[in-house]
């Protein structure tokens, strides 16, 4: 009953799209953490997800993988029953087996209302391809993590999450080369659903703006299904926001196929957060 309840609140957690934060008693000389069970893939409509359970039943720690349906982008997720904590930024280093490690940013953040608290972190172009042939991954953050995680095998998983990428395209009218022909394409202005109020004030505090690339998949009624980061501003806040924001409060005109009902789009598009 326990991976009954746990499961289904790790993948709401993903559909926020809150970057945020784990708390891992540091182990610099310890051995890899070893998987307590294999890869599990969830594939929905709007988005596919792989997931795989560290730690102890008691103390479940959960990695998930999430890769954006446009562009080469991957979220890398990390998630644990919460134990407290405040909202922060932290400079994340990953190291994808015996690869130099890189500085990544992250946003450490605890979600009250399932009890869980979890870490993000955007990987793009090589880092994200290079998990499909690593074994180990491993990533500090002071005071938030200081762990490896043994990942092999990858292969597999990697080519499986690339064919329902791929089919994702093809249900949401992305892929060019199979493209429903639309009389219309789906449309709003996105302007009008963002207030100055909505800037992070974490984000304020510090001077922090930046530019916010996504993809967003509509649905017939012109609602978004999901949103995606595929070129992250550098300050996760503003990322987390722009896409919590859309996802919650944008409605689109529906894309029109050539039948004359509505169908399925996608849209990329930016936001450019700047304090006057």
């Amino acid at each position: 009953m326990r991976d009954m309840q746990w499961r289904p609140q790790l993948f709401r957690i993903l559909t926020i799209t809150v970057v945020v934060g784990v708390v891992i008693p540091p182990s610099a000389t310890a051995a890899p953490l070893q998987p307590t069970k294999p890869w599990v893939l969830e594939f929905a409509e709007q988005k596919c997800v792989a997931a795989r359970e560290y730690g102890s039943p008691g103390k479940p720690l959960v990695v998930l993988l999430k890769p954006s349906p446009i562009g080469n982008l991957l979220q890398f997720t990390l998630v644990r029953p919460a134990a407290g904590g405040t909202a922060r930024e932290v400079s994340a280093e990953l190291q994808i087996g015996d690869d130099p490690p890189v500085r990544l940013p992250a946003l450490a953040f605890d979600h009250k209302a399932a009890k869980l608290r979890s870490m993000r972190i955007s990987l793009l172009g090589e880092t994200a391809d290079r998990l499909s042939v690593a074994r180990t991954i491993t990533i500090k953050a002071s005071g938030e993590v200081d762990q490896t995680f043994a990942i092999s095998p990858m292969r597999d998983v990697t080519t499986t999450m690339k064919t329902c990428v791929a089919d994702l395209r093809t249900h949401w009218n992305i892929d060019p080369d199979k493209q429903v022909k639309l009389r219309a394409r789906a449309t709003a202005n996105l302007a009008r659903f963002l207030q100055d109020r909505d800037y992070p004030e974490m984000a304020a505090l510090r001077h922090q703006g930046g530019v916010v690339e996504f993809a967003l998949l509509i649905d017939e009624a012109g609602k978004v299904a999901d949103c995606t980061v595929t070129v992250p501003s550098g300050v996760p806040v503003l990322d987390a926001q722009s896409c919590a924001i859309l996802a919650n409060r944008a409605k689109f005109e529906p894309a029109i196929g050539n039948d004359g009902k509505p169908a399925k789009d996608s849209a990329v598009s930016r936001i450019t957060w700047k304090i006057p």
